[in-house]
């Protein structure tokens, strides 16, 4: 017991900063689509969203955004921010003065892990809202898709308002921001049970291959690989 304890007192450094934290920022000036922010968000490649206030208590979301340059440079992204829907689409432009939203919903996770092990260890460093991968799985069954993709996580991200990805690696986890399409954070992987063991959180059919494209170790590690 006293082992795991100081295991667990060592870990906990270790996963201290891996988190890029959500920052608020303002537009410095725009040029067509590329940005200046006032001050850089903490990594590049991070998306955000921009906020435009209408009048004196009126703001609203209208348009997702990247960060490019450690400098602060980022670039309008041609992605929505929520799911296709018979809604009217905000179409207003952003301005020099417009706040913008760095990590927008960072703190929704969802994780990716071979086998429940590995999943409950990397989970319980953080508090986090983790969106649970079931979700996921019945997400790529309605849509007849039967392995993990950028483009499918992505719209699972927007149907689900997911910020980050955690996938474990069979050497590191990394993060990965579905909207900018981009790694935002990679660490090396203490965690002892890189075994694949997939799909072990999924209860709809024990016979399919689940959204790794496959029951093999080669497989899950295979396609998270591609996901960057």
């Amino acid at each position: 017991m006293r082992k795991l304890l100081i295991l667990s007192m060592l870990a906990a450094p270790l996963f201290a900063d891996f988190f890029p934290v959500t920052v608020e920022q303002t537009i410095k000036s725009i040029n067509g689509k590329n940005i200046e922010l006032s001050s850089p968000f903490p990594v590049t490649g991070m998306s955000g969203v921009v906020i435009h206030r209408y009048g004196a208590s009126t703001q609203t979301a209208t348009m997702p955004l990247m960060q490019t340059e450690n400098s602060g440079k980022a670039v309008l992204l041609n992605a929505s921010l929520v799911e296709k829907s018979k809604l009217p689409v905000i179409v207003t432009k952003p301005v020099a003065g417009d706040k913008v939203v760095g990590g927008y919903l960072y703190n929704n996770v969802l994780l990716l892990a071979p086998n429940a092990n590995a999943y409950n260890s990397f989970q319980s460093q953080y508090k986090k809202e983790w969106i649970h991968p079931d979700l996921f799985g019945v997400y790529l069954s309605r849509n007849g898709n039967s392995f993990t993709t950028a483009e499918n996580l992505e719209s699972f991200a927007r149907e689900y308002q997911v910020g980050l990805v955690a996938i474990v690696m069979k050497d590191s986890v990394v993060l990965y921001d579905p909207i900018s399409k981009h790694i935002v954070g990679r660490q090396n992987n203490i965690l002892s049970d890189t075994s694949v063991n997939t799909p072990f959180f999924m209860r709809l059919d024990a016979k399919s291959k689940g959204f790794f494209g496959g029951e093999t170790k080669s497989d899950y590690f295979e396609t998270m690989a591609k996901i960057k």
